[in-house]
């Protein structure tokens, strides 16, 4: 196992937060992609971490061949995970310390809910507990990438006679794209635990003019990002689904291009590279599809 950064290593409750994230981003990628119907398979949403932080003294035994941490802190410590946290808070995932936890670290983390709690044979005892949940949902929050209109270098809105759940399948389903992509073909390579998530990639045409696209956020039906580097050209866009109250579905592309010049020739050129590759083009080419569809589906 790799060392963790000292700064890791000092702040106890960031690993914590870290080690959550890892479990909780675990955890959502089984429940996404199981399919079982038994009782444990089901369950699985339900999974939850509590960490619990101490400092204190202890002696190590061994008892056939087994080694134990023994001692009043370690008893202390089995006795805090039948406490009383989530009954005063509704929090089902957290992380509690100590006062002699936390002095040991040397932090008082912001949002920390203070309680005591008494047991029997033991003085009453501070604990100091930190919401898991809202520390993995501002992680999540922050790893979104979206590209608003004004940064893009262009901007393509189409209004789609089609619901959003059909618009997205047209732009990402690899048989549907072909139809309308000068790209050609697309080809995924990399699916992180077998599923289309942000870090998947796919292959865009084959031999030299290969490109590699790939996912950098994914929200499925409401927006997600990725980015092609084709010819040492980088071109990253956002396609963002807004629903409309006819049923239909807002489609706003927004492209950003990096290129190896200086950026502010980039951006003088940005547009009109992007509409000599047909990028306008091609879009307007699926829209006529997705109007077909939907003209098809209605005559039905």
């Amino acid at each position: 196992m790799s060392r963790l950064p000292s700064s890791v290593e000092a702040k106890p409750h960031w690993l914590v937060e870290s080690t959550y994230l890892t479990f909780r981003d675990r955890r959502d990628a089984i429940r996404r992609g199981t399919t079982c119907e038994c009782q444990a398979c089901r369950a699985i949403p339900t999974l939850d971490l509590k960490f619990f932080i101490h400092h204190g003294d202890y002696i190590v035994q061994q008892v056939a061949g087994i080694y134990e941490l023994v001692g009043s802190d370690v008893n202390l410590v089995h006795r805090l995970t039948k406490n009383h946290v989530a009954e005063a808070t509704g929090w089902k995932a957290y992380v509690l310390f100590t006062e002699p936890g936390l002095a040991h670290a040397g932090l008082r983390p912001d949002g920390l809910h203070e309680q005591r709690e008494a047991y029997e044979h033991l003085e009453p005892v501070a604990t100091y507990s930190l919401n898991l949940y809202a520390s993995h949902q501002a992680a999540v929050e922050a790893r979104r990438i979206f590209i608003a209109a004004e940064q893009a270098d262009l901007v393509i809105v189409q209004e789609l006679p089609a619901p959003v759940t059909v618009v997205w399948d047209w732009i990402n389903n690899s048989s549907k794209r072909v139809l309308w992509d000068e790209l050609d073909s697309v080809v995924p390579v990399l699916r992180p635990g077998g599923r289309t998530t942000a870090g998947a990639r796919n292959h865009c045409l084959h031999g030299k003019e290969a490109a590699v696209e790939d996912i950098l956020d994914w929200r499925p039906f409401d927006y997600f990002t990725v980015g092609i580097l084709k010819r040492g050209v980088y071109v990253s866009r956002t396609c963002d689904f807004q629903p409309l109250p006819n049923g239909g579905t807002r489609l706003s592309t927004n492209f950003v291009v990096k290129m190896p010049i200086p950026d502010w020739l980039t951006r003088r050129i940005a547009k009109p590279f992007l509409q000599v590759f047909g990028i306008p083009r091609t879009r307007e080419h699926m829209a006529r599809l997705v109007r077909q569809e939907v003209a098809e589906e209605t005559d039905k």
